[in-house]
C-alpha cells in the first residue's frame, strides 16, 4: 500500500504579509479608520470567517484592490461564546453565564485584529504601512508578525 503525505510546505501557503493591531475600539470602528488613512475600501463580509469544529464566528473584512493586485483582509483574532450554566442546587431555576474567549491564532492570544496584505509583486512599503497605523489613536500598536513560527497559520488563509 502506497503512503501518500502532504506537507505542510506544499499545501496551503501563506503568501501575504501579517500586520498584528492591538486596540481597544470595535471592529467597524477601526475598519474605518483603517480604510480613511490607508485609502482602502475594507468592507464587511457576508459571512463571518468561521469553522466547522469551533463555535466562533470572527468579524471579518476584505477588499480585492483591482489596481495594486492585492487582497485586503482585516480579521478579528478574538471571539467571546457564553454559555449558560444551570444551578441544579437552587429552588429557583438559577443561569450562570460563563464567558469563554476563543482566538483564531492562539499563538498571538494578546492580538485583537490582524491585517494580512496578499501582494501579487507590486510591493506595498509594509514598514510605511504600520507607520501608519501606529500613527492612528485607535492602535495601541502594531507590527509585522512572521508567519513561518504561526502553528494555526491555515487559518488566516481566506477564500
Amino acid at each position: 500500500m502506497i503512503k501518500h503525505s502532504i506537507l505542510d510546505e506544499d499545501f496551503g501557503q501563506l503568501d501575504s504579509q501579517i500586520v498584528a493591531i492591538h486596540t481597544d475600539s470595535e471592529d467597524f470602528r477601526l475598519c474605518y479608520a483603517i480604510n480613511r488613512v490607508l485609502q482602502l475600501n475594507l468592507s464587511r463580509t457576508d459571512n463571518d470567517l468561521c469553522f466547522n469544529d469551533s463555535p466562533a464566528a470572527f468579524s471579518w473584512f476584505t477588499w480585492h484592490d483591482e489596481k495594486q493586485f492585492c487582497k485586503w483582509n482585516l480579521v478579528s483574532n478574538k471571539f467571546q461564546l457564553e454559555t449558560f450554566i444551570e444551578d441544579s442546587e437552587s429552588l429557583f431555576t438559577n443561569e450562570t453565564p460563563v464567558t469563554q474567549l476563543i482566538h483564531l491564532i492562539p499563538e498571538y492570544e494578546k492580538v485583537n485584529y490582524f491585517l494580512t496584505v496578499e501582494d501579487e509583486g507590486t510591493g506595498i512599503d509594509i514598514s510605511k504601512l504600520v507607520a501608519q497605523l501606529m500613527d492612528l489613536p485607535q492602535v495601541i500598536t502594531a507590527y509585522l508578525v512572521e508567519s513561518k513560527p504561526i502553528k494555526s497559520k491555515m487559518n488566516l488563509i481566506f477564500c
